[in-house]
């Protein structure tokens, strides 16, 4: 049979999402998955979030970013962009949860270490 391709604005909610768990710390990475996909989702408390579609309206909704509860937020996005990502209301929304937010666009990239106990976060640039 034929496979059809996803409709464009259907392909961000096809990207892979994965909660990596090591010892007690885990990481969730949104992909591009939007607000649909976040409504789908179980049980993902998680220390830090990769923020879906570089902090775009159509995700990381308030309700789901509560139900992670992250220590910290990271957001992929290209300095200038002309998308205008993060929008202020996803930086808003990781602010109400109280994680730290972590820009690849500040701070170019962020490395996170963990043994499974702790965690830390690595930015190869200071924030200006």
């Amino acid at each position: 049979g034929t496979i059809e391709a996803l409709e464009e604005e259907e392909q961000n909610d096809a990207s892979l999402v994965l909660r990596l768990t090591y010892g007690a710390r885990s990481i969730l990475l949104m992909g591009d998955a939007g607000l649909g996909v976040e409504a789908q989702l179980g049980a993902v408390d998680s220390d830090i979030i990769k923020i879906g579609h570089h902090g775009s309206t159509t995700a990381s909704g308030t309700g789901f970013l509560e139900e992670v509860s992250p220590a910290a937020a990271v957001v992929s996005v290209g300095r200038y962009n002309t998308f205008g990502h993060p929008t202020e209301a996803v930086l808003s929304n990781i602010e109400t949860v109280g994680a730290k937010c972590y820009r690849t666009d500040e701070r170019g990239a962020v490395v996170v270490e963990t043994n499974g106990q702790n965690l830390e976060i690595k930015t190869m640039l200071e924030k200006e």
